[in-house]
C-alpha cells in the first residue's frame, strides 16, 4: 500500500532533519581548524521542497530512461548541490555539506513493485544521520545515530508516479593542495523490472554514470615572490616553477620602484595533467594603474611584440574570483608561460592554478 505523506508531515520531516543537520554542522565548524563559529543562514531553508521538486522533474525530464536487468525502464536520476556552504567560498571545501536528491519515476503502465533504494556515501564525505526524507515508503537506514549508509523501502511505485529520497552528506577534510572528485552513485532493486544504478543526468548521453562533484582543498603555495625572492620576466628567462598538486598559489607584486614591471613565471604539462583554470584569488593596487596585463603564452614569450596567444587581458579587482583563462583548459603537453605587466607602483597579487590528472578512474560500491 503506498504511503501518503501529507504537506504537514513532508514539512515536520524537513524540519527534523533541519535540527540534526544543525546539530551536525555545529560539532564540524567547532572541530574546524579555522573556521569561525557562526550561525547557519537561512537554516529554515537550508534543505528541501520535496513537492516543488517532484514538480520540477516530472516536467523537466521526460524521456531520461535507464534499462535495468530484466530490460525494463526505470527513470532515476540523482542530483548533488551544495546545501551550506562553511566558509562562504562558493565551491565545495572541508565542512560543507551537500545535498543530494534522488527520483525515481516509474514511466512503465504496470507498478513497480518492491523497490528498494541503498546509497553509500563517498569516502570523502559522512552521512549526516537524520537527514534523509522520502516522499514514499520507510527509511530502513540513515536517520539512525551511527548510520553511514542509506537504504529506502520505497515498496511499489505506481504507474507513472515519482518518488524524491533526499539525504545530506559533509565534505571531510580535504588536505591543501588537493583536489577530490566526490562520487555517489545510488542502487535501485525491483521485484519486477531488475536493477538500476542511478544517472547523473547534467552528464547528456552517459546512462547510469555516477554523480560527480569536485571537492578543494587549501591551495598549496607554489610560489611566494616575497618569501621566495623576484619572480623574473619573460627577458630573464621567466621563473620556472614544478606543479605537483591541483590546487597552488602563486603569489608576487609586479611594478614599483626597484621591483621589476613584469613577472613571469613558466611551467610544463605532461600529458597526464591538464590546467583547468588560474583563478585570480586576489588583487591589490598601491597607486598608479588600476589594472595589471595579464598574459599567458604557449612557449616562451617573444621578446618583441609579447602579446600572449592563449590569453591576453587587463585584470584589476573586478576580476577576483573568477577564472582568467575564460573557461578554456590547457590539455596540450608542452611548456606554457604566465606574465604579469605593469608600469606603475606595485601592483600585489595572488592566483591559484587548478589542475587535473586526466583519465582518473571513478569507482562506486556497486561497480
Amino acid at each position: 500500500m503506498k504511503k501518503v505523506i501529507t504537506a504537514m508531515t513532508a514539512i515536520s520531516l524537513t524540519l527534523q532533519a533541519n535540527d540534526n543537520l544543525n546539530a551536525e554542522l555545529t560539532s564540524e565548524n567547532a572541530k574546524a581548524k579555522t573556521q569561525v563559529e557562526k550561525p547557519i543562514p537561512n537554516k529554515d531553508k537550508l534543505l528541501w521542497g520535496s513537492f516543488k521538486d517532484i514538480y520540477r522533474y516530472q516536467n523537466s525530464r521526460t524521456n531520461h530512461n535507464n534499462m535495468g536487468a530484466s530490460g525494463s525502464f526505470m527513470e532515476f536520476d540523482k542530483f548533488v548541490r551544495l546545501g551550506f556552504d562553511a566558509d562562504s567560498s562558493g565551491s565545495v571545501t572541508n565542512g560543507d555539506v551537500l545535498i543530494y536528491d534522488i527520483f525515481t519515476k516509474n514511466p512503465n503502465n504496470v507498478s513497480a513493485s518492491g523497490a528498494f533504494l541503498d546509497d553509500a556515501v563517498d569516502a570523502n564525505t559522512r552521512l549526516i544521520s537524520g537527514s534523509v526524507i522520502t516522499t514514499n515508503g520507510t527509511i530502513v537506514s540513515g536517520n539512525n545515530p551511527g548510520d553511514i549508509s542509506v537504504s529506502v523501502d520505497m515498496h511499489n511505485i505506481a504507474s507513472h508516479d515519482t518518488v524524491l529520497v533526499s539525504f545530506a552528506a559533509a565534505v571531510n577534510n580535504i588536505p591543501d593542495g588537493v583536489v577530490v572528485n566526490i562520487s555517489n552513485q545510488a542502487l535501485l532493486t525491483t521485484s519486477n523490472f531488475g536493477t538500476f544504478l542511478s544517472d547523473d543526468p547534467t552528464i547528456a548521453n552517459e546512462p547510469a554514470d555516477p554523480t560527480v562533484i569536485k571537492a578543494f582543498g587549501e591551495a598549496r603555495t607554489l610560489y611566494n615572490e616575497g618569501n621566495t625572492g623576484d619572480l623574473n620576466s619573460h627577458f630573464g628567462p621567466p621563473t620556472k616553477v614544478a606543479m605537483a598538486a591541483g590546487l597552488e598559489r602563486v603569489s608576487g607584486r609586479v611594478g614599483g620602484v626597484g621591483v621589476d614591471f613584469e613577472d613571469c613565471f613558466q611551467f610544463e604539462i605532461t600529458e597526464s595533467r591538464v590546467i583547468n583554470s588560474i583563478l585570480l584569488e586576489s588583487y591589490q593596487t598601491n597607486g598608479g594603474n588600476l589594472t595589471t596585463l595579464f598574459q599567458v603564452f604557449t612557449g616562451l614569450p617573444p621578446i618583441k611584440v609579447a602579446i600572449g596567444d592563449i590569453v591576453n587581458l587587463s585584470m584589476s579587482k573586478n576580476h577576483i574570483g573568477f577564472d582568467l583563462l575564460g573557461g578554456r583548459i590547457i590539455n596540450v603537453a608542452g611548456i606554457y608561460s604566465v606574465c604579469l605587466v605593469d608600469g606603475t607602483a606595485g601592483q600585489d597579487y595572488s592566483l591559484v592554478i587548478q589542475s587535473d590528472v586526466v583519465d582518473a578512474n571513478f569507482k562506486n560500491g556497486f561497480d
